[in-house]
C-alpha cells in the first residue's frame, strides 16, 4: 500500500485524479469533499476526518476502523460493499441513498447518525452507541 499526505491527496483530486485504490491513509487528517473518486480497498484506520464528504464514490473494503469523526462525515451515492467503520467515534455520520447491507458499524461511538433512503437490512449495529439515530 503506497501512503501519501493529505496535502498529497488533495492537490491530486484537484488535479482531475479519481484512483486512489489501495492507498495506506493510516491516520491522516482529512477534511473536503470527493465526488466520483474510486477509494477501493484504502485503508484509513485511525484517520482524523473533519466536513468531510464521499459522494458517488467507490468505498468497496475501505477500512474506516477507529476513524474520529471531528465534526461530521457525509457518505451519499457511494458503493459500501465491504465498508468497515467499525469502532468509529466522534461526531455525525451521515449515509443517503446506499445499500448498506454489507457495512460493518459494530462498536460505534457517535453522537449522531442518519441513514436516509438506505437498505439497513442484516447491519450488525452490536456494541454501539449513538446519542441519536434517524433514518
Amino acid at each position: 500500500m503506497a501512503e501519501i499526505t493529505a496535502e498529497e491527496l488533495r492537490r491530486r483530486y484537484e488535479a482531475g485524479e479519481r484512483d486512489f485504490r489501495g492507498l495506506d491513509l493510516t491516520e491522516i487528517e482529512l477534511r473536503g469533499k470527493f465526488t466520483n473518486a474510486d477509494f477501493t480497498g484504502t485503508n484509513f484506520h485511525f484517520a482524523q476526518l473533519r466536513y468531510c464528504i464521499f459522494e458517488g464514490c467507490d468505498l468497496s473494503g475501505v477500512d474506516f476502523r477507529g476513524i474520529h469523526i471531528e465534526d461530521w462525515l457525509q457518505i451519499k451515492q457511494c458503493i459500501f460493499t465491504g465498508l468497515d467503520l467499525s469502532q468509529a467515534v466522534g461526531g455525525s455520520l451521515i449515509f443517503s441513498e446506499g445499500d448498506l447491507r454489507n457495512v460493518r458499524l459494530r462498536r460505534i461511538n457517535l453522537f449522531y447518525g442518519s441513514a436516509v433512503n438506505c437498505n439497513l437490512r442484516g447491519v450488525d449495529l452490536s456494541e454501539s452507541s449513538w446519542f441519536n439515530l434517524t433514518g
